[in-house]
């Protein structure tokens, strides 16, 4: 795919079983299913994944952290979870969420390479 972008709409158990899930994998779930969306968050949120972000109500929230939690994934990786998805730009049409999750991704990657840049500079100056 070009610049490593893929879009794969295989079944999610098999899907992600061919994807390296790595810091620079972003993983983006809308499937309107609790089951499903456990199924990808699962191990998106278990690897090193650089992105993890759900589409869903704010009110199913705890509900999907105690979820979570019951299949084993860490309380500090579920705080990695970026729900609901995107960044808060009051958009409801598809084009318009689709554009807040890159946004959120993008943001947060900068924000990440900010981090470690801040880190580089503390041990240099030690």
């Amino acid at each position: 795919p070009p610049h490593g972008i893929a879009c794969d709409r295989r079944p999610l158990a098999i899907s992600l079983a061919d994807r390296r899930l790595d810091r620079w994998t972003a993983v983006a779930v809308a499937t309107h299913d609790l089951e499903l969306d456990e199924a990808a968050l699962v191990p998106a949120l278990r690897a090193d994944t650089g992105y993890v972000g759900v589409l869903g109500a704010r009110s199913k929230i705890p509900d999907r952290q105690r979820r979570l939690l019951a299949a084993g994934v860490p309380a500090p990786d579920i705080d990695r979870l970026h729900a609901p998805i995107g960044l808060p730009i009051d958009g409801h049409a598809p084009w318009e969420v689709a554009v807040a999750v890159i946004a959120e991704i993008v943001a947060e990657r900068a924000a990440r390479q900010r981090s470690v840049a801040s880190v580089a500079r503390q041990h240099a100056a030690a």
